[in-house]
This record gives C-alpha cells, sequence and structure tokens, in this order.
C-alpha cells in the first residue's frame, strides 16, 4: 500500500473511534518510517503513544501517536497473507489504549507489551 492511501486509510478509521477516546490525544500521525526490533529481524514497531505533557495525575495527560508505514509495508513482504486494514485498526486501538490506561493510572497494556516482547 502506497503512502498516500495508507494515511487515507488511518483518516477513515479515525472516523470509527468514539470522541471520547481521542480527549488528549494532540496528533495521529503516519510517519513513513521503518522501526526495526533492535534484535529480531522479523520484528517491527507498527506504531507508539508518545506522551507529549503530563502532571502526574493522569487526566491532563496529551499524547502524540504515530504509526509506521515503513514497518506495515516491511511486514506485509514477510506475510502475504497481511490484511492492512485489519492491522492498521488493531495497531491504532492498542496505541490509543495506551493512551487511555495512562490517563487512569492503569498499567495493564504495559504489562501485556512486555510479557509479549519476552515471548519473541
Amino acid at each position: 500500500m502506497r503512502l498516500d492511501d495508507f494515511r487515507s486509510l488511518v483518516e477513515r478509521l479515525l472516523k470509527e473511534v468514539p470522541s471520547s477516546y481521542l480527549d488528549g490525544v494532540v496528533a495521529v500521525e503516519v510517519s513513513p518510517k521503518t522501526v526495526p526490533h533492535p534484535v529480531r529481524a522479523d520484528i517491527y514497531t507498527l506504531g507508539e503513544c508518545v506522551p507529549l505533557e503530563w502532571s502526574g495525575s493522569g487526566a491532563d495527560l496529551q499524547s502524540r501517536v504515530v504509526l509506521y508505514h515503513g514497518s506495515f509495508a516491511a511486514l506485509a513482504r514477510f506475510a502475504p497473507e497481511f490484511e492492512w486494514r485489519h492491522e492498521t485498526w488493531e495497531t491504532l486501538s492498542h496505541e490509543l489504549r495506551h493512551h487511555l490506561e495512562w490517563r487512569a493510572n492503569v498499567e495493564a497494556l504495559e504489562a501485556y507489551d512486555w510479557a509479549a516482547e519476552q515471548n519473541f
């Protein structure tokens, strides 16, 4: 999928997200970058939620979500059955969940991500 088409897909998917889930998300960006795992050549970072400002109380947390088109494209080359829409939705909702959990001072997804990383 071309970068412009990926951006359009992300914009369409964002319209499906309840507006309350986006409170404090100042931007959802698409980057052309490929972000490989530091050790495993077949693993890529598809997205991340970057906290911007936070007093520590959670409710005022602002975040930026970034989806890495190059990482999606690299993964698609390895997996012929790769479904762009499904993977993009899963990644977008995953990163938004990080934002929501940080605002609520909950670390369930952080623990899950750590456990998943250990299983690679």
